[in-house]
């Protein structure tokens, strides 16, 4: 059966093409890239009702949220990168439920700020700044400081301390993170488990191949 990426540039769909390397690079891929808005283009929509990537056209499913998708990938592929143990599991939903809502609450918040009026624009500054201060900056400090903590014990996130889909899932907050300004020398571990990760042959064929 064939299996089709549906990738959209600055998305979490390059978790899904760094999956496919890591289990052989079988796939087609079709590249698409944001609006001037920064939204994903209407066409995606005509391959799934929310147009949103990812988007993995396995055989005769369409999946979409990458999660979901990377789970499938494991599960169809004899359980390879699994996440079963509870730990991994946990990596695995931490990386979206505890890390991703205050980066994106922060981008979007920045965003707005951005384009909002001229005149309005040092007070919109003002108040992004109050609330990053106040709340995304330190509960994004406590999220990262609690994997760090962890990385210090293992080498990986995933199943028997091994490499699987909880690092490939983890390993896109960081990149955003580190893309909004978290400065890694602060938490070493990671740093440490982030270059080896972006070591993996994979995760290269992925980058040249998809992109970011």
């Amino acid at each position: 059966m064939a299996t089709t990426l549906h990738h959209l540039n600055d998305s979490r769909s390059f978790r899904i093409a760094w999956a496919l390397e890591e289990l052989g690079g079988n796939y087609d891929l079709v590249k698409y890239h944001r609006t001037e808005e920064l939204l994903a283009p209407e066409e995606m929509k005509q391959v799934h009702p929310l147009g949103k990537a990812p988007i993995l056209v396995d055989g005769d499913e369409t999946l979409v949220e990458s999660q979901c998708i990377l789970e499938h990938l494991s599960q169809t592929h004899d359980g390879q990168f699994s996440a079963n143990s509870t730990q991994a599991r946990f990596w695995l939903t931490y990386c979206e439920s505890s890390l991703m809502p205050y980066m994106v609450m922060g981008l979007v918040l920045k965003t707005a700020a951005g384009q909002s009026p001229k005149l309005l624009r040092p007070v919109f500054k003002k108040f992004v700044d109050a609330i990053g201060s106040a709340f995304t900056g330190p509960n994004l400090k406590g999220g990262l400081k609690y994997l760090n903590d962890y990385l210090a014990k293992h080498e990986f996130l995933s199943d028997e301390d091994q490499f699987g889909i909880a690092d490939i899932q983890m390993e896109f907050a960081i990149f955003s993170a580190v893309q909004s300004g978290v400065d890694l020398k602060d938490y070493p571990a990671i740093r440490r488990w982030f270059e080896a990760v972006h070591e993996r042959p994979a995760y290269q064929a992925a980058l040249t191949r998809a992109g970011r």
